[in-house]
């Protein structure tokens, strides 16, 4: 009779202790099982760091538990620290993720998200770079790190302001004349070819050695970059317009054209571009040298912009048939247009630098050597010694030039490969020589195609200079 009653004081002791320091939980069996919808003897994980014990009283089956005393380790664990799957991570946003795009375009949010640490700006910034390295973001605002400055304003009159590091304007797009009209200026100035043609005039009988020059100013001005009038922007302090190229070297006609766009300004201020008034200066004065007439089509817009590399493009006279094809070509033109247009060279005239290389004969090869030995005393004098291209009708424009072509008296080694290094080209050079008045309609021909090479027509890509030299907004664009 004493043990059972021992046995329920025991009992009592452990209970009373028990529920003073610990909980007191229900057996691992079918009841836990039912209580999480788990299957019976499913071990349950308990929801903090506690330590348990199960004890068998009387045939029954109890668990005991009490606070662990380990300590919690500091830092979280790898699954931790891994957002759970179909949750968020819960990091503290940063004060620009938790407003608003909207928001932010105000002034007073923007200042306060302008005051974050410099360190956490730069850290959110290398790693959108290392997301996508062509497009960093800045992180309160969206907007690319780098800001491209704008164009300023309107120039005073006078030379062009530089401004390194400005902005300029894209590559227009350009048209091989479609939007080019014989009537553009009818009702806006019809009296701007009667102009042109009376300055012209006088021009050429002042100085008759201007005529071929200004033909040659059209020509490097049309075959670089199109007939955009890019070839009369100045930049005088550093030098870096077509104007300025060692391809372009001996233009002249920069103030014959300046003079004329004033008288054109005078009678229709803001009206006719630098490039038409160019493209009517070449028809007029190849009239001036006994050459065919053509109509001009108007309509042509002048560049914002000049770039010295554009000058490449140029034809040179050290040049092969098959280069001066592919530059041609470039300028919609075709091997006609290059046998033909190449007869320019029967006027004007050429520095002893040009040509002569290793002596007379260095550039052009096959030059006959009677006319070598000639040049060579001519040159003499010095490397700016100048003579005629076509010492026969140096005046005049004709076919003259392809005779002496065929002679071998030609003075550069581009004008002599037409003939003897392409079958296509100088199968032409025969037949303007057999059949007279040919070159004279073909030669007008291809002038009109050369100037309504890749013109600028839209007027928001292109403008009407109030100077030839300078662009409208005053700046040189680099």
């Amino acid at each position: 009779m004493a043990s059972p009653f021992l046995s329920a004081i025991f009992i009592a002791a452990i209970v009373f202790f028990i529920s003073h320091s610990v909980w007191f939980l229900p057996s691992q069996g079918a009841e836990a099982a039912a209580a999480t919808n788990a299957p019976p003897n499913t071990r349950l994980s308990s929801p903090s760091h506690r330590r348990c014990t199960t004890l068998v009283i009387l045939g029954k089956h109890y668990t005991f538990c009490a606070p662990s005393a380990v300590a919690k380790k500091k830092g979280r664990t790898l699954s931790e620290r891994l957002p759970r799957e179909g949750h968020a991570e819960t990091r503290r946003p940063s004060p620009a993720a938790r407003v608003s795009l909207s928001e932010r375009n105000h002034p007073s949010i923007r200042k306060r998200l302008s005051r974050e640490p410099r360190r956490v700006i730069r850290r959110r910034a290398a790693t959108a770079a290392h997301k996508h390295p062509l497009r960093r973001k800045h992180p309160t605002g969206g907007q690319p790190l780098v800001r491209i400055p704008a164009t300023s304003g309107r120039h005073p009159s006078g030379s062009p302001r530089v401004r390194p590091g400005a902005a300029f304007p894209p590559r227009p797009v350009r048209n091989n004349g479609e939007t080019l009209r014989n009537d553009f200026y009818e009702q806006t100035c019809p009296q701007v070819e009667s102009i042109i043609r009376n300055k012209v005039s006088e021009w050429v009988t002042k100085d008759p050695s201007i005529a071929p020059s200004l033909l040659r100013l059209h020509f490097h001005d049309a075959i670089s970059t199109g007939n955009d009038a890019s070839i009369l922007l100045k930049d005088p302090i550093r030098r870096s317009t077509e104007m300025y190229s060692g391809f372009n070297g001996g233009l002249r006609g920069f103030d014959v054209v300046d003079d004329i766009k004033l008288a054109v300004e005078k009678s229709c201020p803001g009206i006719v571009s630098c490039a038409d008034i160019l493209t009517v200066i070449a028809r007029d004065v190849t009239l001036e040298m006994k050459g065919p007439f053509w109509f001009v089509p108007f309509g042509r817009k002048d560049s914002f912009t000049s770039f010295l590399s554009d000058a490449v493009e140029v034809p040179n006279q050290e040049s092969d048939v098959n280069i001066l094809l592919k530059q041609f070509d470039a300028a919609g033109l075709t091997f006609s247009d290059l046998a033909i247009l190449t007869g320019a060279h029967s006027v004007g005239k050429s520095h002893c630098f040009s040509f002569t290389g290793a002596g007379a004969g260095g550039a052009n090869p096959h030059m006959n050597l009677t006319y070598a030995q000639a040049l060579n005393q001519r040159c003499k004098a010095g490397p700016l010694e100048t003579v005629f291209n076509d010492d026969v009708t140096p005046n005049i424009l004709d076919v003259q030039f392809y005779t002496n072509l065929k002679q071998g008296r030609v003075l550069f080694k581009s004008d002599d490969t037409i003939y003897r290094d392409n079958s296509m080209t100088s199968s032409l050079v025969d037949a303007f020589l057999s059949q007279p008045g040919v070159w004279d309609a073909q030669f007008a021909v291809s002038m009109v195609k050369l100037a309504n090479s890749r013109v600028i027509a839209d007027p928001n890509q292109g403008e009407i200079r109030r100077i030839c030299s300078v662009p409208n907004n005053g700046l040189i664009h680099h």
